[in-house]
């Protein structure tokens, strides 16, 4: 009786195995997935986004020319995400300290301004700052110096960073323009944009010129961008980039503060901090 409940036992399962393997055979391959493909193609490489992103999606533009469908524009794989600038203005001058008229006059930074400058510099050092430009003026280049030390990058200067050339008022005192009141310096504190200093250039001159600049250095691609400039090319130039109606500039930047703007990969800008002094609070 063993002996028979046994073999029947073996002659079942090989008949449920046969029938199983014969139903599975009948049945239709399934098609790999793009998915499967793309992880047979990063197979073997060890960080395989990066691999990825170094190539450009293929450009079919050629083929499309030749076979005389209409042409559509190139379609790249776009590695940028939104870039920022760090804006410094450059640490106080001796002109700064004497209220003095400074332009594009080359005035030297003071003992607070060398202090000012180091403390913009530590607060940046763990900044993943891939370049630094600077105005070729001395306060800004002496600022951007610790900043070039600290990150352990080279200055590139740009003379669109420079400070608006005020003409016949560089190196004078305010109190001496201001008792004067001749009908240049009034015009001149109106406002207007439009208005130019004899001798020098408008605002409005300013922010053409500092817009430019503003965009050619985001169109370089580093994600993290310092500038170091001045304070009436950073009124005339964000009032500008940000499109406001206000007729004189509404901002005022303290020496050594940090302003921080963003741009989108469509190359618009947007203010994302103003004016920050948090790290020159412990300089007296």
């Amino acid at each position: 009786w063993r002996y028979s409940w046994r073999r029947f036992h073996f002659v079942f399962l090989a008949c449920v195995k046969a029938t199983v393997t014969t139903y599975a055979s009948s049945l239709p391959k399934p098609r790999r997935s793009r998915q499967s493909k793309l992880s047979r193609t990063v197979a073997g490489v060890s960080n395989p986004k990066k691999r990825l992103d170094a190539h450009p999606v293929e450009d079919d533009t050629e083929k499309e020319r030749q076979s005389g469908r209409q042409v559509r524009p190139p379609t790249l794989v776009s590695t940028s995400m939104v870039r920022t600038f760090y804006l410094i203005r450059h640490g106080e001058t001796v002109f700064n300290a004497e209220s003095r008229i400074q332009g594009q006059s080359d005035a030297p930074l003071s003992e607070l301004g060398h202090r000012q400058a180091e403390a913009v510099a530590a607060a940046l050092a763990d900044a993943p700052v891939d370049a630094i430009f600077a105005s070729p003026l001395r306060r800004a280049l002496e600022t951007a110096r610790y900043l070039a030390v600290r990150l352990s990058l080279p200055i590139r200067t740009d003379p669109r960073l420079m400070e608006l050339n005020a003409g016949v008022f560089e190196g004078r005192l305010c109190a001496e323009l201001e008792a004067e009141n001749s009908p240049e310096f009034v015009g001149w504190l109106a406002g207007g944009d439009d208005f130019v200093i004899p001798g020098g250039e408008s605002r409005s001159q300013l922010a053409d010129r500092g817009c430019d600049a503003l965009r050619s250095l985001a169109a370089e691609g580093h994600r993290t961008t310092v500038v170091v400039t001045h304070g009436g090319w950073l009124s005339a130039t964000l009032k500008s980039l940000l499109c406001l109606p206000q007729p004189l500039p509404p901002f005022a930047f303290q020496n050594g503060s940090i302003t921080r703007l963003a741009v989108d990969p469509q190359g618009r800008f947007s203010l994302l901090a103003l004016n920050e002094t948090g790290h020159l609070r412990a300089i007296s």
